[in-house]
């Protein structure tokens, strides 16, 4: 009887492990759908906006951005002498704390420490997205106006 009573506390315990798996995966399905939303409502937003290039105060979005930091946050902060810099390219990425919530990061590029965006370093932060430019050398396309033709 000892046997079967140790087999069913295994089982229960196996059971809630399972269960407990289950619940995580859950949770992470709905941050991902949750990211994912926001990236689609990001790019909805992007396209919508003019690319005239201005600086912003809205907190960026995951990618590569340029960061202005305020006048008042640049003087004798141990986080920006890791930066090098007032105004620098950072890569903002989103990652999990320990307790699996979800926050954004900015790295200045090829270099460390991160920080979380939430940091008082970014306060009155602005920011400017950071596109690639597009090729010069690439083919442009044919116009095939009658107009081109003219003097």
């Amino acid at each position: 009887m000892s046997d079967m009573n140790n087999w069913a506390d295994k089982m229960e315990r196996d059971l809630a492990h399972a269960n407990e798996r289950a619940r995580d995966a859950e949770h992470k399905a709905q941050a991902l759908q949750a990211e994912l939303d926001a990236l689609k409502a990001a790019h909805a937003r992007l396209d919508a906006m003019p690319h005239d290039r201005t600086w912003t105060k809205d907190k960026p979005t995951p990618g590569k951005w340029w960061v202005s930091l305020a006048p008042e946050k640049r003087m004798g902060n141990e986080f920006l002498y890791a930066f090098g810099a007032g105004t620098f390219c950072a890569s903002v990425y989103k990652t999990f704390d320990n307790d699996g919530t979800e926050i954004l990061m900015a790295r200045r590029e090829n270099r460390h420490p991160s920080s979380r965006l939430t940091d008082a370093i970014f306060d009155g932060a602005l920011w400017m997205r950071n596109e690639d430019p597009a090729d010069p050398f690439a083919e442009q396309p044919r116009d095939n106006s009658r107009d081109s033709d003219l003097p």
